[in-house]
This record gives C-alpha cells, structure tokens and sequence, in this order.
C-alpha cells in the first residue's frame, strides 16, 4: 500500500462521511494528481457521484473540501469539479520516515509454485528461453517479498520420444560416455530430422523410449549420464543471469503419478474412446466461445502426451507440495494446451482447490521486428545473447574514465553487472503480454529507460554515502524543497508499485516505478548540493532520503536478481 496516500484517501472518505454521501463500490477516489506542477493528489470523485445524487460536480466538491480541515493539507477546486490537494512537507515528511521497504508478512500465506524456465533436456538454450527465465524468476522472487511461500520448479522436458531418439543414436553410433556437451548438442536435431523420413529409425526411437520409459537398466544410465550432462550445462548458462530454481524436476518425475491416474480416470468414468485414443471430452469448456479438442489420456498407440505428464505434474504438486496457486510461465501459443489441462484437472479433481494460472507472454523480436534469428534463420541461442551483451558492456566500461583505473577482473564483474541487467531491465520494462524488440545498443546504455541507468543511479549513491561520512542513522527528515518532497513522496509509492505487479502478475509496473523512481532521484542529486551543504540537519536528511532510495533500488535487485556494483 502507498501509506502516504491511503492517509490522504482516508481524510477524503470521512469528508464524503460526514456530507451523507455513500461511495459506490469499484469508484477511484485518489489518484496522483495529473498536473504534478498544481497538486500532488486529485479526486474526480464529485464527477462520478453527480449523476447519482442529481447535482452539479463543483456543487459536491465544494461540500466535500469545506469538511476537510486538516492543516497539512491545502485543498482547492479546479474546473467543473476536480479536488486538488497539496500534502504539506511536515505530513510527508512524517510518513516517509516510517517506511521500511522490508518483505511483506502475511497472515496466511498462500504456497506458490511457479513453473517456468522449461528447458529441454540435451538441447541448447536459446532466446525462446529469455523470457520466460527472466520473467519466472522475477514473479517468483516478487510472490516471496509480498509474503508468500514459493517454489520454482524448472520443469525439464527431460521424457518422452525425444530421449528414445538420443538413446537410439548413441547407440547406433556406439559413443562413450558420458558425453561433452558439444557432443550432446547435436545428436537430437539430426535424430528428429532423421526420424521423418527414416521409419525404421523411427520404429526404433519408439521402441527405446517404451524401454526407458519401463525402467530398462542400459536405457536409464545413457538417459541419466546425458540428462546430467545437460542440466549442468543448462545451470551454467542460467547462473549468468542469476537465475535458480528450488526444484529441477522434470517430466519424468511425473511418470509414476501417470501411470497411477490413468487407471484411475478409467474407474471413474472420466475417459471415453475416441478414434482408438482414450480421451476426456471437454464439451462444456469451451474457449473463448469456442469448442476446444478433447484432452488425450492415452493415444491410440497407447503412449501418453505431455497434457498427461502436465495432469501427473500437478497431482503432485496438488497432494504432495500443497500447492495453493500454480503459475505457468509459458508462451502464449499453449493457451489452448493449458485451457485443456486445466479443464480437465477440474473434471477429474485433480486441482483440489489450487488455483491455475497461464501467466503467457510475447516474443523477443529482432530489429526487423519479427522474432529474434541468426543470419542463417536459425533461434539466437541464448549464451550467445548473454556474451554479446556483456561484451558490449565491457566495452562501455573500458570507455568510461571513473573505471579506467580498476583492474581487468574488476571490469569484467562491472560488464557483466551491467550486461545482466541490460538484458533483464529491457525485457521486463514492457507488459508481460506484449512482445518487444531487443535493441543492443540502447539496452546497454547509460542513459534513458535502461538497467544500465538504474545501476548508474545506484552506484552514486554508494559514492556518495562512501564520501559523506556524517551519521545521519537517526536524522529527521526534513523536506525544504520541492526536489526533496518529491523523493519523499515517490519512496511512499514502493509497496503500491509492488502490489500492484503482484496483482497483476506484472512485474513491469515495479520497474516503470524503479526508472522514474532513478530520475527523480538524480534531479534531487543535481538541485540538492548535499556535500557543501552547511545547514547539518537538512545534510542528514538529504543523505538518508539517499539511503532509503538505495535501499529501493537493493530491493529491486534483489527482485529482479541483479547486481549493484560499488563503481562504474
């Protein structure tokens, strides 16, 4: 909550009070003023209430602002009925000093598992990777700051006919393991482009995925050696971008659970036949108005699909993890694919009373404005991504003359900080929903709407508190301008920007928040000359107001998991 605003909201509702006037329910009643260079808040409130109570706008408002006495607030009527309010400094000054920027706590958490990242087992991390890595990790870490107990799981694709076909390679070519990882890369692509005109290897794939899938001893250790290989490899390039998982589970994890469902949804009634597949008909789930396609238990050749490795997934997160909330990060082309796992979890009581969320999201397009490609049409992969970004970092850095003095490791921890945070701060400014174009160059800079810019404006800030050795712990704060109060007043909207992301499981709201947060600060840093400043408790003021708006920026990072280097 904006506890500065909630203050101002409650002083304007017992003024509503005390006219007999009731608020409808959904109606806004306080919002930030629309002309900062007037007022700090404004309510259209005598606008929506005109119609109900049969009366001129400026008429109610008129009623409404002679009820509001409080001192430090100057309250004013503009056009046919706008309330404007001034918050005097000693009101917020008050309030600011009160703020904390700590981690929720909750009286009943609820249990959050976020599925996200998605990685394929024994394939290459590429750009289709970014978004749903950066966004999982971002909401997981935010669910966890409003209070909540949360879990992510990585989910690998790490089962199925694919691992048939890598197994039926390494056999055919008798190589040893375990395997590198650029021996691993390509064995999938040639396998899958091979089975779709060789039917014999096809056959064959098929068959040592039924055998792996029966727990065959010889299948399971080739399975195990290049799923281990994988996984590291696939943790070594996450790692780069701060990116963990609680959990590394997988498809195969679910296995035991399928083959216990199956026979159950049989006995219950829950399946039909339908062109020799065992199926759930999902009639009366329709999707947006329209019909969706039954959700398959068992195909006609009597193998499971992944809605099925979905369905033994979410019974174990349901009986065993207790979930409570269940986000799938994923791409919005499994709309229809999740509608139908969904549906069917509520038919078969599978869900329990967990809640299901697709939290779906846009592409990363190139400049050309289609998705992200290499010269050969290929998917960017995603280490290459990470490298460049930090390697045009490094150069930015080796152009600035605050660092030329440090060492090269010092440099290179600094690129990376500021490659990392390029990459995430670009993908995670826009809606969730919305694809975007990664631009290299203006992600990097130091300038505008960039993570480059919030670590910069952090970074002075570390400078400064390192120069000024005042003890300013216990300071008043005290506001004298109109740069201050406007620090003040945007350090009071923290907890607002948080919830509101979390509400709408966007973290996009935070970070337009952090950015304008950063430039407010930096017109504070430029008009409030704190160093030479001989008036010493103003000085402490300006310098914890410093620290506080450090202190949002650590919880950010700490959100969005970057780093805030100590220079650059």
């Amino acid at each position: 909550m904006n506890n500065l605003k909630n203050k101002i909201e409650e002083i304007l509702v017992k003024a509503i009070s005390e006219c007999g006037i009731s608020i409808p329910a959904g109606v806004q009643i306080l919002k930030n003023s629309d002309r900062p260079d007037l007022s700090d808040f404004q309510s259209n409130i005598a606008m929506s209430l005109a119609k109900a109570l049969k009366k001129n706008p400026r008429q109610i408002a008129t009623e409404i602002v002679e009820k509001i006495t409080d001192k430090d607030l100057t309250v004013s009527i503009d056009g046919p009925g706008f309330i404007n309010i001034i918050v005097g400094n000693d009101f917020v000054s008050k309030i600011v000093s009160c703020e904390t920027f700590s981690e929720h706590k909750l009286k009943n958490p609820k249990t959050i598992i976020v599925d996200y990242g998605g990685p394929n087992v024994a394939k290459s991390l590429h750009v289709g990777h970014l978004r749903p890595s950066i966004i999982g990790e971002a909401l997981k870490n935010l669910a966890r700051f409003v209070g909540h107990n949360v879990i992510g799981d990585a989910h690998l694709g790490d089962w199925g006919l694919p691992m048939g076909m890598i197994i039926a390679s390494i056999k055919e070519k008798g190589l040893k393991l375990p395997l590198s990882v650029d021996e691993l890369n390509p064995i999938y692509p040639e396998a899958s482009k091979r089975s779709k005109v060789d039917e014999a290897f096809m056959a064959t794939a098929q068959e040592e995925t039924k055998k792996l899938q029966n727990g065959d001893k010889e299948n399971r250790e080739i399975w195990n050696s290049f799923r281990k290989t994988s996984v590291d490899d696939i943790k070594k390039t996450l790692s780069l971008l701060n990116i963990d998982f609680d959990l590394w589970l997988g498809e195969s994890d679910a296995n035991d659970d399928i083959n216990m469902l199956v026979p159950e949804f049989r006995a219950k009634n829950f399946t039909k036949m339908s062109e020799g597949a065992e199926v759930i008909d999902l009639s009366d789930y329709p999707m947006n108005n329209s019909p969706v396609p039954p959700f398959i238990v068992v195909k006609s050749n009597g193998a499971v699909m992944y809605g099925m490795t979905d369905m033994g997934t979410l019974y174990d997160r349901v009986k065993r993890k207790h979930a409570d909330i269940i986000w799938y990060v994923v791409d919005s082309r499994q709309s229809l694919h999740f509608h139908q796992v969904f549906s069917a979890a509520e038919i078969t009581g599978v869900k329990g009373n967990a809640e299901l969320e697709h939290l779906s999201f846009g592409s990363v397009l190139g400049p050309d404005g289609k998705p992200l490609k290499t010269r050969n049409g290929d998917n960017v992969s995603l280490i290459d991504l990470i490298s460049s970004t930090i390697k045009f970092a490094r150069n930015k850095v080796d152009e600035n003359e605050k660092t030329k003095s440090l060492s090269e490791l010092e440099k290179d921890e600094i690129a990376r900080d500021v490659g990392v945070a390029a990459i995430k701060f670009a993908d995670l400014i826009n809606p969730r929903t919305t694809d975007y174009i990664f631009n290299l160059e203006k992600s990097v800079s130091f300038e505008g709407k960039t993570g480059p810019y919030i670590l910069y404006t952090a970074v002075r800030i570390k400078s400064l508190l390192r120069d000024i050795k005042d003890d300013f712990a216990n300071a008043d704060i005290i506001l004298s301008n109109k740069s201050d109060k406007a620090l003040a007043m945007k350090l009071c909207e923290f907890d607002e920007a948080i919830e509101k992301s979390f509400d709408v499981r966007g973290v996009h709201i935070l970070v337009q928040y952090i950015y304008e947060l950063a430039t407010i600060f930096n017109d504070f840093y430029h008009n409030c000359k704190i160093g030479p400043e001989e008036n010493l408790p103003l000085k402490k003021s300006w310098l914890k107001l410093s620290q506080m708006t450090l202190t949002v920026f650590e919880r950010f990072a700490s959100i969005i998991k970057i780093n805030i280097p100590e220079r650059m």
